[in-house]
């Protein structure tokens, strides 16, 4: 009986040990103040699934441009109940990526619970960069054309979400 009991505080103990996000996902998005002049912030817009522990979610876009070169860059956020299915959507999306190939896999830089990808072809690039943290899931999509680097431009938005999660 004992033993019981000290694996339910055990339990209680590590739950309450875990960093839940409870702000809106809109609040963990880039602003104006986090962002280089040359990124035009698009609108944001509200997104959901029909995933058992979705709570909220939320999609902006930004863009810049130089004459004829551009880069377009959505980001999109879910928040989730408790870690726990934030994590198997996170699983879930890289499983089905992995099995349908075609990227090369690059470095996030972000440490576990990241990954990323990219692409290139004459037309362009695209880095995608998919990242599980706490109880909140979100991926960067960057398509750029020409000079436009999307790899560093993915990376560094990620890291600006990243860190509004940790706060």
């Amino acid at each position: 009986m004992a033993f019981v009991a000290l694996l339910i505080v055990g339990f209680l103990v590590s739950e309450q040990g875990v960093h839940l996000v409870t702000r809106p996902v809109v609040e963990l998005l880039p602003l104006r103040e986090d962002l280089s002049t040359e990124w035009i912030i698009g609108t944001v817009t509200a997104e959901s699934l029909n995933i058992t522990g979705f709570t909220e979610g939320a999609k902006l876009t930004l863009s810049k441009t130089t004459g004829l070169e551009g880069e377009g860059i959505t980001i999109r956020i879910y928040k989730f109940t408790t870690s726990d299915p934030a994590s198997e959507y996170y699983d879930s999306v890289l499983s089905d990526l992995k099995a349908e190939g075609g990227y090369r896999e690059v470095s996030t830089g972000l440490g576990t619970g990241s990954y990323g990808t990219f692409i290139e072809s004459m037309m362009g690039e695209r880095t995608v960069i998919y990242v599980v943290k706490a109880n909140v899931f979100f991926e960067v999509r960057a398509v750029g054309y020409l000079y436009f680097a999307t790899q560093e431009d993915a990376t560094q938005l990620a890291r600006i979400v990243l860190d509004k999660i940790q706060k």
